[in-house]
């Protein structure tokens, strides 16, 4: 579109089928940022004649502009929409715990509404647990749990016949806290446990293809600024970011 002059004006592209070398790559995640469900995307650049560098120049300067963007933060592509997910990067449980809590469950929901508007993206779930205070905490459960065992009353006391003695029984007591330990390895099945239920609240209670989502086996016992006892989120791209649609498919036969 130009003014009445030809001078000034707006070149509308629609790229169709654009895909990155891999899915590792630099463009990788802005080209899915930018994608929509039917695998286009939309170019607007503003063209002055008079003064600005050739169309195709101007076209390259202003991807080049959404790839600074991306490096920034890759929301800055998705636009206002989704701003809200730009620092969104972890969901806390409580130590020792592997429940879903609701603050976590409402952060889902909007990640479920960005890759329905951008289906090339996908969110990676790492579980990861604290040596310190999911440790501490699941010493407290072990020790209620042997505590209770210890003290549990039989249903039925045997009473005694006439002339009969029952010996004492000698009183269980339960084992100290410094005597009760966990392993790394009951840790990281801590951790491996928190990051499956976020994944399977995601695929099974918000109905996510499973292509959006993808749980990493490798798990971290982590003491850093954040708390630890948390699932780390990170988007990045699926598969379906390599392939082009069947309707593309088609095109090229």
């Amino acid at each position: 579109n130009r003014d009445k002059n030809g001078e000034k004006g707006t070149a509308h592209f629609l790229f169709s089928g654009i895909l990155p070398s891999t899915r590792e790559s630099a463009t990788a995640l802005p080209l899915a940022l930018l994608t929509n469900q039917e695998g286009q995307f939309e170019l607007l650049v503003n063209n002055d004649s008079r003064h600005q560098p050739p169309l195709f120049q101007q076209t390259v300067d202003k991807f080049k502009t959404l790839l600074l963007k991306a490096s920034i933060s890759p929301f800055l592509l998705a636009g206002s929409r989704f701003l809200d997910l730009k620092d969104e990067k972890h969901i806390h449980f409580d130590p020792g715990k592997t429940l879903l809590k609701d603050e976590g469950k409402k952060l889902l929901q909007r990640f479920q509404t960005l890759f329905d508007a951008h289906p090339r993206l996908a969110l990676e779930i790492r579980g990861v647990a604290d040596p310190v205070a999911d440790r501490e905490s699941l010493k407290k459960m072990r020790l209620r749990e042997i505590t209770s065992q210890a003290m549990m009353v039989p249903s039925a006391k045997r009473s005694p016949t006439p002339g009969q003695t029952i010996p004492n029984q000698p009183i269980a007591v339960p084992p100290s806290p410094a005597k009760i330990t966990i392993d790394d390895f009951e840790l990281k099945q801590l951790a491996y446990d928190r990051a499956f239920n976020v994944y399977d609240y995601c695929t099974t209670e918000l109905g996510g293809d499973s292509k959006n989502f993808i749980l990493l086996e490798e798990v971290e016992l982590a003491m850093d600024a954040v708390a630890g006892h948390r699932v780390d989120l990170r988007v990045t791209t699926n598969a379906q970011s390599m392939e082009k649609t069947d309707e593309q498919q088609d095109n090229k036969e």
